[in-house]
């Protein structure tokens, strides 16, 4: 949004879209919207308008659950810092826009767990939705996630959802030479932790659970860059 590549209008009519493909797929669906397209607190005043527009365009949409307002944000952008209390303060008035176009959707956001500059505990919105995923290379353990579920179980008081998780595997011979300290485990690997995330998640509480991603997509040229991030990325797909 921020090259100015599109129109507030242009995007919401793109999100009108999906919500009438959903429609037409006639199955129980519910969207939740990523809001922010950038981290970076210049913005503020252009993502107080765009979820202004958005929640009143959609504030009577029941194919909506719910509005995220952030994933994974900083307290510093660029060498530029803002304060705790600052964060806070946005997110309030983000909450605020929202319960006042769309009382009967719900706010969240997506942080990093325990360690996250944004104080899960300081913020105002219905549900946290974590972002959390196993350190490499630790594998067929998991004792990493397992400490931080606990701690959520144990220090997280609003409801709260894995908003994010996932391990890439696959089966395929591939060059590992850009992967780096990073692991691509087999296909049971993968699914042994899918499994124990899942009911590990379920059994400290969590209200939802997100894998990362759904499906296997093939990032163009990432076989020829050496950009290990996005090739792990094209076998996150379950």
């Amino acid at each position: 949004r921020y090259g100015n590549l599109f129109s507030n209008k242009q995007i919401l009519d793109m999100y009108q879209m999906v919500l009438d493909k959903m429609q037409e797929a006639n199955v129980d669906l519910k969207l939740i919207i990523l809001t922010r397209g950038g981290n970076d607190p210049k913005y503020f005043a252009m993502e107080n308008k765009f979820l202004d527009e958005i929640t009143e365009r959609f504030s009577n949409s029941t194919q909506i659950m719910a509005y995220d307002l952030s994933n994974e944000p900083n307290l510093c952008y660029g060498g530029t810092c803002i304060g705790l209390s600052d964060a806070v303060s946005q997110v309030n008035y983000w909450y605020w826009i929202v319960k006042n176009n769309a009382p009967n959707h719900l706010v969240t956001i997506g942080l990093s767990g325990y360690g996250d500059s944004w104080d899960p505990a300081l913020m105002t919105v219905d549900f946290i939705s974590f972002h959390i995923y196993p350190n490499y290379p630790v594998l067929n353990n998991f004792n990493d996630i397992a400490s931080i579920l606990k701690w959520f179980s144990k220090t997280i008081s609003k409801p709260w959802i894995i908003g994010e998780t996932g391990l890439s595997g696959t089966n395929q011979t591939i060059d590992r030479t850009c992967l780096n300290n990073n692991i691509i485990v087999t296909e049971t690997e993968q699914k042994q932790y899918a499994d124990f995330s899942y009911k590990r998640s379920v059994d400290c509480g969590a209200s939802g659970f997100s894998w990362w991603t759904f499906q296997d997509y093939k990032y163009p040229g990432m076989y020829d860059e050496c950009k290990s991030k996005e090739f792990l990325q094209n076998f996150y797909g379950l």
